[in-house]
């Protein structure tokens, strides 16, 4: 089974590659996650403990290609393209477990933290989705968070109901977390949810977003600054997520002007086009 799965995948952003000796060193992936260098959140809410010596990264490239090998599971590390901010370097892993009695695939994946907020997520993931659907035949994809993840539920019901998916339902008791047991929020993408969704489009593609970001919807959370008639400025008081990036933004530009000119801000910054105007997020 070992041209099962494709070697490298390629989207606008990303570069997935195999998890396995020949593509990834074993002591710069402990470098990502090892005990006093990795972000303890990125620990949070995943089923294992920080690295505290190389051979656990060296053992976790073993067990890949040896999932690999077997075809139960298709393991990558992903590293930004060209043109990106941290190009060529591990930003994490990601996997896509089989489970061929149930025709399904299972998608998971590790961010180191300074990859976060990027939208690498759903990104992966139509990569990954494709993956399922097109080359592997299976009939369902599955993605899940443990309860009280936010970032990830986010990320996960965005891409999700991208695709036409939906969510499931909550497992109870089902990740062991060392001296808990969480739960699991469970989402779901089928087949035919994925081919009408991507029918006629690119699948990895950015197009003008269809889901307009209401400030009214909002006004609990967002403070008016300022109000010209074609531009409004608001402030994020309730850490609102960003629809671009999924995490939370600091102030929100609205302009239904055609022509914009305006001082960058200091930090990063995601731009949303909507029919009519465009929505500048600082963060």
């Amino acid at each position: 089974m070992s041209h099962l799965f494709p070697e490298r995948v390629e989207t606008e952003r990303l570069l997935l590659e195999r998890l396995c000796h020949g593509n990834v060193d074993a002591l710069a992936l402990y470098d990502c996650f090892a005990a006093g260098v990795a972000d303890e959140e990125v620990f949070e809410y995943v089923p294992e403990e920080p690295w505290h010596a190389p051979k656990a990264a060296h053992d976790r490239i073993e067990d890949a290609e040896e999932r690999w090998r077997e075809g139960r599971a298709a393991e990558y590390v992903v590293r930004p393209a060209d043109g990106e901010d941290g190009s060529g370097e591990i930003a994490g892993t990601t996997s896509l477990f089989c489970e061929w009695e149930r025709r399904t695939g299972r998608l998971g994946l590790v961010l180191c933290k300074p990859f976060w907020g990027r939208g690498y997520s759903g990104e992966r993931a139509a990569a990954l989705l494709e993956l399922t659907f097109d080359r592997l035949d299976l009939e369902l994809a599955t993605a899940g968070h443990n309860e009280g993840n936010e970032k990830s539920e986010r990320a996960i019901r965005k891409y999700v109901e991208r695709f036409g998916g939906q969510y499931d339902g909550v497992l109870r008791n089902w990740v062991p977390m060392g001296e808990r047991v969480d739960d699991l929020h469970r989402y779901t993408v089928t087949r035919e949810q994925w081919s009408e969704a991507t029918k006629g489009t690119d699948e990895n593609s950015h197009p003008m977003t269809d889901e307009r970001f209401d400030v009214h919807d909002h006004r609990h959370a967002l403070k008016l600054r300022k109000d010209t008639g074609q531009t409004q400025l608001w402030e994020n008081k309730k850490e609102l997520a960003c629809p671009a990036c999924d995490d939370a933004f600091a102030d929100l530009l609205v302009s239904e002007k055609r022509h914009n000119s305006f001082n960058p801000p200091d930090g990063r910054f995601c731009v949303v086009r909507e029919e009519g105007r465009i929505l500048v997020f600082t963060h």
